[in-house]
Formats: C-alpha cells, sequence, structure tokens
C-alpha cells in the first residue's frame, strides 16, 4: 500500500501531540546556523530561536527573546516538571497550520543518555538532525570562532595547547559519542544524519526534507552564515597528536556511513603504524585524493 507524505496525510490543525519535534544537535561548526536560516524561513517549520540550551544549560541569566527562562536542572525532583515545559512552551506558540517545529542547539551533541531519554519521553514524535564535519577542520574552525571572540574581548585568550586539551573543543569532534548515544535512545528511524561538505546541493536537501516529511523547497546556498571564508593557510601545530585522538572518530565514521563520508575528510592514516590509535581504515573508493589527504590540507581553517 502507497503511502502519502506526513505533511498530507495528516494535513494542518492536527493535535499538537502528533506534530513533530525537529531537534538538531550540532555538530558545532557544521552548518547548522546555516540550516537552521533554511528551516526557520520555510513557514512550515515554526524555528523561534537556533539555539535555546535547554537540555544543557542548569541555569541561565540572560535567555534569548522568546525563550524559555526556567531551564532544565539536575536535579531529578524538578527535571520532569522543567523539561515538560519545554513542551509547553511550544505547545503555546506552534502555528495551527505547522505540523513541525524545533531548534538547533549544538551542544546538545554532550548531553548523553539519560536527558536522551528524558526527550524521548516527551515527545514521540521527533526527528533528530546531526550534521558532521571532517573532525579536525571542525576542531579548528572552533578554535578560530574562539580566538576571534578572544581578540573582540567576548571570551579569554587561550593558547592553542590548552585547547587541544580541554574537553569543550575535542569532544565536540568525536562523532562516536554522540552517535552511539543518540541510537541507544532513539530509533534510527528517528536520526538524520548529514554531513557538511555535502549539505549544501539541491539533493542533500531533499533527502533532508523526505527525512523530515515536508515538500521540497529550494535552499539558498550562497547564504553561508557563520563560513568564515576559504581555507587559508594555517601553522602545522599539533596536529599528530590531534589525529591520534581522532584516529578512532575517523575509523568509526567509514566504517559505519562507508561511502557517505566526503571525500574532502582526512584518510591517510599509517596502516603500518604500531599505534592502536593510528590504525585507520583504507580510504573510500573514490574517496579523498593525495592532495586532500595530506596533511597540509587539513591544517587550513574555514
Amino acid at each position: 500500500m502507497h503511502l502519502k507524505p506526513l505533511y498530507t496525510r495528516f494535513g494542518p490543525g492536527m493535535d499538537f501531540d502528533e506534530k513533530t519535534l525537529v531537534l538538531g544537535v550540532g555538530a558545532q561548526k557544521a552548518g547548522t546556523t546555516w540550516l537552521f536560516d533554511y528551516l526557520s524561513k520555510r513557514g512550515d517549520i515554526y524555528m523561534p530561536n537556533k539555539e535555546m540550551h535547554y537540555f544543557n544549560v542548569k541555569h541561565r541569566t540572560d535567555p534569548k527573546p522568546d525563550s524559555l527562562p526556567d531551564l532544565a536542572s539536575e536535579d531529578t525532583s524538578v527535571a520532569t516538571v522543567k523539561f515538560a515545559s519545554y513542551k509547553e512552551f511550544f505547545r503555546e506558540r506552534v502555528p495551527a497550520d505547522c505540523n513541525h517545529y524545533g531548534e538547533i542547539t549544538p551542544a546538545y551533541a554532550l548531553i548523553g543518555k539519560r536527558k536522551y531519554r528524558k526527550i524521548r519521553r516527551l515527545f514521540s514524535n521527533i526527528r533528530i538532525l546531526f550534521i558532521m564535519r571532517d573532525p579536525l577542520d571542525r576542531f579548528y574552525s572552533q578554535v578560530r570562532m574562539f580566538q576571534e571572540k578572544a581578540e573582540s574581548g567576548d571570551k579569554p585568550d587561550r593558547e592553542l595547547d590548552w585547547m587541544v586539551d580541554h574537553w569543550k573543543f575535542l569532544d565536540r569532534s568525536r562523532y562516536e559519542t554522540t552517535i552511539k548515544a543518540l541510537e541507544a535512545v532513539f530509533k534510527k528511524k528517528q536520526i538524520g544524519y548529514f554531513f557538511y561538505e555535502t549539505l549544501f546541493q539541491p539533493e542533500s536537501i531533499a533527502g533532508l526534507c523526505r527525512f523530515l516529511g515536508v515538500p521540497y523547497m529550494a535552499a539558498d546556498f550562497g547564504n553561508m552564515v557563520n563560513a568564515r571564508g576559504t581555507r587559508n593557510a594555517h601553522p602545522v601545530v599539533h596536529q599528530e597528536l590531534l589525529l591520534d585522538r581522532l584516529a578512532s572518530t575517523y575509523r568509526f565514521c567509514r566504517e559505519k556511513f562507508g561511502d557517505r563520508v566526503p571525500a574532502q575528510w582526512y584518510s591517510g592514516f599509517d596502516e603500518s603504524a604500531p599505534s592502536e590509535t593510528r590504525n585507520g581504515p583504507s580510504p573510500d573508493p573514490g574517496g579523498a585524493t593525495e592532495a586532500e589527504s595530506s596533511l597540509s590540507a587539513i591544517s587550513e581553517l574555514h
């Protein structure tokens, strides 16, 4: 039996609990701002703010406009009430003719299984979006953003040594941690995986729309938000250390996604290296060229 797409089968005016929560969980510096811009301007997906930071912050003194001032607490005695208020926030605001609603907060990539379970209990109809970018490229892009904020006075100035060792930077590139936590809680059909390097093309947007159950709508690929320019030469600093720490992530993604992993991802691990963490898989057929795989290529920032 042929089933019509969800957006036509249910139609406008469905009960709120039948509507679909679209929750973007990252990764940071992987096109989430552009994705929010595309989804929020479609008109059929209600997204009031990109980053509500509801599930990853215990307290917030400067809530964004039209966001929740009472954020999720680690105290399990009140967590259910506060998590439920997130749902009520949308229930009171989602237009009757919008069957999809949500937000994108990259920090949700690190909230873990316990909070994912709380989300699942509240929202039976949910679609999770997780965009991945070459792990080292993503790390350096985050470093560059942090350094720019330090220059403007918004962040303390830090050395790269500190960033290499700080979980806030490296863990956001360890996609296997997020994927394993998501798949331990949500059904696989509820999770959509996309790649930054191949996101900005009609075929990927068509796949995104099919996953969400919304009509295809063309995207503006010229409107890159926070793209931070093209790759520029960057000093080779700590790259071998970083690659050693991220080798398991590259290996995990290639084993799980196969040739979906973009050719631009680093694939130059030495198969004969004695260290277990240096043993990455062979490049995918049609994978990166020698130039793209070189260490110098990934030493550049987006």
